[in-house]
């Protein structure tokens, strides 16, 4: 086969048409046959004739592996500003009203209510939380409270050969007040239960509950501390120029501190007759 071609186009004939044949077939051998300018013109164009068309395309294959996370974008810029929003509707008030004395308060008040609501709310007037205190303490009921102080008493006197004056620790009268907040019909009898003592004719003590307790008629107060020297312990009324005893509301602790200084307090407790 290749003598009849090569009898019919020659050696260089046949070497043009092998390097078209190559060419048509997908590869390029110009440089490698040594071809001059005619002869590559020539390959080309029987290697249009021999060409052969792009067949279908395969099937696709299996998708490869997810890749890497990539960098993070570069910050966008900032968007533009939105539409100013619509106005909001306005709000309801508060509608105050008095509140006439009846069902709804029994000692009146004021009523309260939404704008346009028929819905009220009742704000009544009331007596020491809702109930008026007596004018004295009741017969049998008891008040108890606390009480205490700091003092410091120093007295001075002229330093003997010297004419100065020195202090001189203790010495003076020291007072603390005990009030009771619902007075009694009469003045109770004050009795002090010193440091050391649970009880004394008309004090009981101090209960389990911790309360202080006293009878009837009777003012007990109980020390819980009384520090730094202190003497000749009584009781004031300081509504009658402190003469000794007590008044319907209270009275007056007075000692003799001792001490440069006095510490006192605790609990105190009494019961009306």
């Amino acid at each position: 086969m290749f003598s009849k071609l090569h009898d019919r186009l020659g050696t260089a004939g046949l070497a043009v048409a092998i390097v078209a044949l190559i060419a048509a077939l997908g590869g390029t051998a110009f440089a490698a046959a040594g071809l001059n300018g005619k002869q590559k013109k020539e390959v080309k164009k029987i290697a249009k004739q021999f060409a052969g068309k792009q067949g279908p395309a395969g099937p696709a294959g299996p998708a490869g592996p997810a890749g890497a996370k990539g960098d993070a974008g570069a910050k966008g810029d900032a968007g533009n500003p939105g539409a100013p929003g619509t106005a909001g509707t306005d709000g309801k008030s508060v509608v105050v009203g008095s509140e006439a004395a009846g069902a709804n308060c029994p000692a009146g008040g004021v009523n309260v209510a939404v704008e346009g609501s028929a819905t009220k709310k009742f704000v009544c007037n009331g007596k020491n939380g809702g109930e008026e205190l007596p004018e004295f303490l009741p017969s049998g009921n008891t008040e108890t409270g606390t009480w205490g102080g700091a003092v410091n008493q120093t007295k001075y006197k002229e330093a003997e050969g010297t004419g100065e004056l020195e202090a001189v620790p203790g010495g003076a009268p020291a007072f603390l007040p005990i009030s009771i907040p619902v007075p009694l019909a009469a003045a109770p009898e004050p009795i002090f239960v010193g440091t050391g003592e649970t009880e004394k004719p008309g004090c009981p003590g101090i209960n389990g509950e911790g309360l202080p307790e006293a009878e009837e008629g009777k003012l007990c107060v109980y020390a819980n501390t009384f520090l730094g020297g202190t003497a000749n312990q009584g009781f004031f009324d300081p509504t009658k120029n402190f003469t000794p005893g007590a008044s319907p509301s209270g009275t007056v602790l007075g000692f003799e501190c001792t001490g440069s200084e006095c510490i006192a307090y605790g609990v105190w407790a009494v019961t009306a007759e």
